[in-house]
């Protein structure tokens, strides 16, 4: 049935885009979690497109999990040692598709520390390593291997939060990530660039306008040390919950 997706499965930018839960809503198949105060887990296959045979298109599917075991879980203090993977696959034995079969690997290793010092004010941090290798017949995304290094600082003050963040990376790409990360942009894919250094300022407002009514707004500064260029971003959401009142 239908899958708890996108932002949902809780993985850094660089593996999946918050933007999935717009561009990509509906993931469909097998999930299974667990939410528990020492460990949580969230295992999930998204069956993008079955096939039938003599289809002249290729299976698709993707995979994920992420893992989290907490050894510190209080009402102040959070502490996370976690894993994430996501593989994608595409392919298929009963197609008659001259596609070259995919099966890209990313997956990440990091800590988490998240503290609340009152109601209003919550500090979080995290430090994550995320790698790329890809297993397919060519390079689907441009490199067969990558890396990259990510540390978040995110202070919430009432309905504000300050984000900083500091990105190093080698070579490295995600199907379903943030694509500010890669090193192959999407519009222009013949000029690649092996190492990124990039630190990025983000400030969000959460305004409830009205019941189950919100609007997000962000404004965001990305700062690119190789080529000394600042890039300015400003994304609006208006989010509306439906619920049954009945």
């Amino acid at each position: 049935g239908n899958l708890e997706g996108s932002v949902q499965h809780n993985m850094i930018e660089p593996m999946m885009d918050y933007e999935q839960a717009i561009t990509n809503r509906t993931e469909q198949g097998i999930q299974v979690k667990k939410e528990d105060q020492r460990i949580e887990y969230d295992f999930w296959i998204d069956w993008q497109q079955m096939i039938y045979e003599g289809d002249p298109k290729n299976e698709e599917m993707y995979a994920g999990l992420t893992f989290r075991f907490n050894p510190i879980m209080n009402d102040k203090s959070k502490l996370s040692l976690n894993g994430q993977s996501l593989t994608v696959h595409k392919a298929g034995e009963i197609d008659s598709s001259i596609t070259p079969n995919q099966m890209v690997y990313n997956y990440a290793f990091g800590l988490e520390f998240n503290h609340k010092f009152n109601e209003n004010t919550e500090l979080f941090l995290s430090a994550h390593a995320a790698y790329l290798h890809d297993h397919s017949n060519f390079q689907s995304y441009g490199f067969k291997s990558g890396l990259g290094q990510l540390a978040v600082l995110r202070l919430r003050l009432h309905e504000y939060q300050i984000i900083l963040n500091y990105w190093d990376a080698y070579r490295f790409q995600s199907p379903y990530g943030e694509r500010l990360y890669f090193s192959i942009g999407r519009k222009n894919p013949m000029r690649p660039y092996n190492y990124r250094k990039m630190a990025g300022l983000r400030i969000a407002n959460e305004l409830h306008v009205a019941k189950n009514l919100t609007f997000l707004s962000r404004v965001g500064l990305n700062y690119n040390f190789d080529f000394q260029k600042a890039d300015v971003v400003m994304e609006n959401y208006l989010r509306w919950h439906f619920t049954n009142t009945a």
